[in-house]
């Protein structure tokens, strides 16, 4: 089960970026303004369905008396096969869009051009086993709580059916919790998420918590209530494959040519063909934005002329770059070294990229280590991405290697005198193919 009620007491590991992460907000502004000029300037096949209707109810409302589900309606056959013959082909058309910035990724609350996320991905999936796969897409694979868009074809366009961050096996429901509210859908083809009920946490206005099935009056509910209705809930059905998100995307050539595509752009690498000419950033010291609302971004220019853009989504000072082996395996990566400053104190950190197969990724802040991948207040931000950090070299089977050393500084008031602790310190070091802590 996922706990989205109000977070009150969150690790004051998350206070260390304080104000500066007004950011996050402010980048989920300009990312719909963009959407918003797009969509004026281009016309795009991806369009929004949605219909009331009414489902059956939970077992734990047994109170609320939910109408009967209606029966889906039949498609033509020979429909069917048209958008199974050319569904692919649409569904890639999307993921070309997405990759150019042109087209959207989810985020929990704000939404994401691809440029700046660190693990897109995408997945095809037959939600209602109709023989024609969905496509899912999200701008983080691999987090246990992250919200996933859903799209399907409808007359030869792609659709957009609407996302979740939240799965109910037991009624079939899609859930999309945030804040103060919980949404359940039933996916219908055709319609796409149709919604059944909501609930409403109680508020500063509102003092009962409530649950509204659609075409009904709300009723009261308990938080005993509402924990047992989402007493079930998981991330998403089983038999979801997700698959990283590349520039390279391509559908309609398969596994295998994806593959060698793959291998292709790892070839030109090692030849020279592909490398980096320049790195810069924005939040260096001499221009550096102290009104918190500029997320520092690091711009990695390529011999080919296109641009990479990884951001740290908030905004720490960057001071350096230097090139160092950080996983110890022969080649130098991109250290980007940066800077916070708070009433805890002054903060330091490090940001690894790497270059593989033509695209920069980023090496660390990782969440491979399970502290590190814990959840913040922030969506787009993990304890990694909170923690001080600093390259260090270690001794290990007789050789001597680079590691990180990460701390977490936890703050707290004693009257009003305002203490620091360490409420995390290890060592880490690159194993192969991840971070793991160095053992003691």
């Amino acid at each position: 089960m996922f706990v989205r009620k109000r977070m009150f007491a969150v690790s004051m590991a998350a206070v260390i970026a304080g104000a500066a992460l007004s950011a996050c907000g402010g980048s989920a502004s300009n990312e719909v303004d963009k959407a918003q000029e797009s969509e004026a300037q281009e016309s795009t096949p991806v369009t929004e369905e949605s219909d009331a209707a009414t489902e059956e109810s939970s077992e734990a409302a047994e109170e609320v008396e939910a109408p009967a589900e209606e029966e889906p309606s039949e498609e033509p056959e020979e429909v069917a096969e048209a958008a199974e013959d050319n569904s692919l082909e649409l569904y890639n058309e999307l993921l070309k869009k997405i990759v150019k910035d042109e087209e959207y990724l989810p985020g929990d609350g704000e939404v994401n051009s691809f440029s700046m996320c660190l693990n897109p991905g995408y997945a095809l999936y037959d939600i209602d086993k109709d023989g024609i796969s969905e496509l899912f897409v999200t701008n983080e694979i691999g987090r246990d709580w992250r919200t996933a868009d859903v799209y399907y074809v409808k007359d030869g366009e792609v659709v957009y059916a609407g996302h979740y961050n939240g799965y109910k096996p037991g009624d079939d429901l899609w859930i999309d919790g945030f804040d103060f509210l919980i949404d359940a859908y039933k996916y219908k083809s055709g319609e796409g998420f149709v919604r059944v009920w909501q609930i409403e946490y109680a508020g500063e206005f509102d003092e009962t918590s409530k649950i509204t099935y659609e075409g009904q009056e709300s009723k009261a509910v308990s938080d005993g209530d509402i924990n047992e209705i989402m007493a079930d809930e998981v991330l998403e059905p089983e038999g979801i494959e997700w698959n990283p998100l590349k520039s390279d995307v391509d559908l309609t050539k398969g596994e295998a040519a994806d593959t060698a595509a793959a291998d292709t752009a790892v070839a030109e690498l090692f030849s020279g063909d592909l490398t980096v000419e320049s790195v810069t950033w924005n939040n260096g010291e001499s221009d550096y934005d102290y009104s918190g609302e500029v997320d520092t971004e690091i711009t990695f220019h390529m011999s080919d002329g296109t641009e990479q853009v990884m951001s740290t989504h908030y905004n720490p000072m960057i001071t350096g770059m230097e090139m160092v082996d950080v996983d110890n395996d022969g080649n130098d990566e991109f250290v980007i070294n940066a800077y916070f400053g708070n009433t805890a104190g002054d903060h330091e950190y490090v940001y690894a990229y790497e270059l593989s197969g033509g695209q920069i990724t980023q090496l660390f802040p990782t969440k491979d280590i399970p502290y590190l991948a814990g959840e913040t207040p922030w969506p787009e931000l993990t304890m990694g991405d909170l923690v001080d950090s600093k390259l260090v070299t270690v001794e290990k089977d007789g050789k001597t290697l680079n590691a990180i050393e990460v701390v977490e500084i936890v703050k707290d008031f004693e009257g009003d005198e305002i203490v620091t602790t360490e409420n995390y310190h290890e060592t880490i070091i690159y194993n192969g193919d991840h971070w793991e802590e160095l053992k003691k």
